[in-house]
C-alpha cells in the first residue's frame, strides 16, 4: 500500500516539474542568463531522475512474479 501511495506521489511531482520545465524552456528563448539554466538542467535531472522511480515503482518483473519458470512453445 505504501508504494502506491509513494508513486502517486512521484506522479505529482512529475506532474508539476513538467509543467515547471515547460514555461522555463519557453522563458529560455529570452533569458540566456547562466543562473536559468542551471536550474532548468537541475529541474531536468529531478524529472528524470522521478520518472525513472516510477518504472522501477511499475515495471512488472515476470520472472519474480512466475517463479523464474520461462515457458517456450
Amino acid at each position: 500500500m505504501s508504494s502506491i501511495n509513494e508513486l502517486g506521489k512521484l506522479k505529482f511531482r512529475h506532474s508539476i516539474l513538467s509543467k515547471r520545465v515547460a514555461k522555463m524552456e519557453r522563458e529560455r528563448e529570452k533569458t540566456r542568463s547562466v543562473n536559468h539554466k542551471t536550474i532548468l538542467t537541475e529541474l531536468k535531472k529531478e524529472k528524470l531522475w522521478i520518472k525513472d522511480e516510477i518504472n522501477r515503482l511499475t515495471e512488472f518483473d515476470y520472472d519474480q512474479h512466475q517463479g523464474g519458470v520461462e515457458s517456450f512453445r
